[in-house]
């Protein structure tokens, strides 16, 4: 029955089941629903029409993605532990089975880099080869505990329409033997934002944002609070030029003025800071004004990292700030109303300290998971950080029913949010943010145009994606790199080695050994292991990177590893940046997509060493953005096979392999006040 009903849009929503998968829905041969794309050019018909629509790809995204996880494990050759782990029940806590696994068999696993186990997603647990299942939830995981092989699992049936699971006893499993899958797609996020976008539906409220987010009409009118005070706040807006750039202060009008405003900030711009400046205006009417504004501001973006970086700006001009994280997450010091807030354990105090703060910060998916709560709170404005890199169904979730302004900073022309599945990004555009949306559809998207994070030889690298985009004076004249004979230390290191294939990922040796040693020999030349991050296109990369840093030990362990889409909104002084793929077809991957090359491109002020294959990256057709950085970088004498390295006594050295840089480093921070012959350069 459940089935057929999923298999009509219509009346799956109508039937408004909560996010479950039954083991009719995990067999192969699944019968696929009905599904209507995400609407990127034109009118929705109506509010209903739009949540619709979010509602059943994200349900279609989950379940197909479970669906074909399990499938695939049942109908390979190969059983890889990192998909498959055998567990033993220890105990039961109520509904919770504590689980051992043999932590040795995961010996090399980074627990707090691989996203495994985590709290809130949904578990499998099979006795026969994943023909049956018992269905659990993650309840209590940390890296300490996993290390030692521990987990708790709550063990369910269900969900109710209220969210709640339904509990299933784990008495009757004492000492027993499972295989646990745990899903690709994190569960948490998927229940929670499909439950808020029912709820809204079956509310039946009236839309505030309809005329823009759903009729796609612009130019948007102004947010409903701003008549009965629009003396004071052009007054207090006029307090903020004076520290805003031409087009900072510009957009920051123009998002004041319209109750649906986007403002597009391209790497390096300030907009992050441009947002905080918001929020303040925000405080500052509120302190001004409290009717206007009873409740707090929200802030939302889709990972605590960028709320932390939002939060520690905001500081500045508020005492009375609050990340509502979830338990589970490491606490943070914003002030004396953070610290009430972390030490509450009544739901009750909580709420009523969100409803005192100035500023209140979450995740998009917390914010689903909180929505009845902060209906209560009585917020007017809601800020979207990195909004372009949001799925539109985790905005519409974060919209609470008193909201009449809501503000998206971001860049359609970096990362953009990604289904689990490809084929929901591919053929039904859930990868269009309603940033991007609404920004074709004839939005007015003010563009910040003056960066202030790169040196000019660094920005004229995603330049032609943002030809307006200005170098502000202190991008310019900066000092080379000690240790590097380069008087502008941005180059692209080429070489021919191949890439190694790592299940789905990749990894390429020579480039992490490359730019292990390569960080090694600036570090020991005088750079700030903190200034300098080591970034790669794949986690299979990263990983080898991190365990050849911890074998190293000493200073280098300081520095910061990432991949390319973590590292969104942030920069370093110094990168290193591995592209990984090298092969005779030209395939680049997922680097092909201008917005993710954008990220990876930009993020470097002073130094910025590509390591790559550019005959690999530069082959196949369409290649528009690799192709300008390789003519960009050769006509400026950039495209390098080998790395020149100069002492303190001017010695000069060239080094293209790890070796020969591993060989330099001895001589990085040589004395100057000694001789130039008392040592020579290694030779290869």
């Amino acid at each position: 029955m459940r089935q057929h009903m999923r298999s009509s849009q219509h009346l799956f929503y109508q039937c408004g089941f909560p996010i479950f998968p039954s083991e009719v829905e995990l067999l192969p041969g699944r019968r696929i629903p009905n599904l209507a794309p995400n609407r990127t050019v034109g009118a929705y018909d109506s509010y209903d029409q739009l949540l619709a629509t979010h509602i059943c790809l994200m349900t279609e995204d989950f379940i197909r993605t479970l669906n074909e996880q399990i499938n695939n494990l049942r109908y390979s050759n190969e059983v890889n532990t990192r998909d498959f782990v055998n567990v033993r029940v220890q105990g039961c806590v109520g509904t919770g089975l504590e689980l051992h696994f043999d932590p040795s068999k995961y010996k090399d696993m980074d627990w707090e880099e691989e996203k495994r186990f985590l709290c809130g997603n949904l578990v499998l647990l099979t006795q026969d080869s994943l023909n049956t299942f018992v269905f659990g939830v993650i309840r209590e995981s940390d890296p300490e505990q996993l290390q030692l092989g521990n987990l708790v699992v709550e063990l369910c049936t269900g969900v109710h329409k209220s969210g709640k699971f339904v509990p299933l006893t784990g008495f009757e499993y004492g000492n027993a033997t499972f295989q646990l899958v745990e899903s690709a797609a994190f569960y948490f996020p998927y229940l929670h934002v499909t439950q808020a976008l029912k709820s809204d539906h079956k509310s039946g409220r009236t839309f505030g944002f309809a005329q823009e987010v759903v009729f796609a009409k612009f130019p948007s009118a102004p947010p409903r609070y701003l008549s009965s005070i629009q003396d004071l706040s052009e007054s207090l807006m006029s307090d903020f030029q004076p520290g805003l750039s031409a087009s900072q202060y510009q957009a920051l009008q123009t998002a004041l003025r319209q109750r649906v405003a986007l403002i597009q900030g391209p790497p390096g711009t300030g907009k992050t800071f441009l947002g905080c400046k918001i929020a303040e205006y925000f405080v500052r009417l509120k302190n001004a004004k409290p009717s206007a504004f009873p409740g707090p501001v929200l802030v939302v973006a889709a990972s605590n990292h960028t709320i932390r970086e939002f939060l520690q700006r905001c500081t500045s001009f508020s005492a009375k700030v609050v990340h509502a994280y979830s338990p589970f997450h490491e606490r943070e010091d914003h002030g004396a109303l953070q610290r009430e807030y972390d030490a509450c354990e009544s739901w009750d105090q909580r709420r009523q300290i969100m409803k005192g703060a100035e500023i209140l910060a979450m995740t998009t998916s917390r914010a689903a998971y909180m929505r009845r709560t902060l209906d209560q709170l009585d917020i007017k404005i809601v800020i979207v950080e990195e909004a372009a890199a949001v799925l539109e169904s985790h905005v519409l979730a974060c919209i609470t029913a008193d909201s009449e302004h809501i503000i998206q900073m971001g860049d359609h022309k970096q990362l953009r949010p990604s289904a689990a599945h490809p084929m929901l990004n591919r053929d039904f555009s859930v990868g269009v943010s309603q940033f991007e949306r609404l920004v074709g559809n004839g939005a007015d998207c003010p563009m910040l145009n003056e960066q202030r994070r790169m040196r000019p030889e660094v920005a004229d690298l995603v330049r032609p994606l943002y030809p307006e985009l200005t170098d502000h004076q202190c991008t310019r004249g900066r000092p080379p790199l000690d240790g590097v004979d380069l008087k502008i230390p941005v180059c692209l290191l080429r070489h021919e080695f191949p890439e190694t294939k790592d299940g789905s990922s990749y990894s390429n040796h020579h480039e992490a050994a490359m730019a292990v040693e390569l960080a090694s020999y600036l570090i020991e030349a005088g750079s700030k292991p903190e200034s300098i991050t080591i970034l790669t296109t794949y986690r299979r990369q990263l990983i080898h990177i991190v365990k050849s840093i911890q074998l190293k030990g000493g200073d280098i362990s300081k520095l910061r590893v990432s991949t390319v889409d973590g590292y969104q909104g942030e920069e370093n002084s110094v990168i290193i940046l591995s592209l990984v793929r090298s092969n005779d077809s030209g395939d680049i991957g997922f680097i092909r997509h201008e917005n993710r090359a954008c990220v990876a491109l930009s993020r470097a002020r002073d130094g910025f060493f590509i390591l790559g294959n550019v005959d690999c990256m530069t082959t196949q057709k369409g290649q528009t953005l690799w192709t300008h950085v390789r003519a960009t970088l050769s006509a400026a004498v950039r495209l390098r096979s080998r790395l020149p390295l100069v002492c303190a006594h001017g010695l000069r050295f060239l080094a293209q392999t790890p070796r020969e840089v591993k060989g330099a480093t001895r001589y990085a921070k040589c004395d100057a006040a000694s001789t130039a012959y008392e040592h020579v350069w290694p030779t290869s």
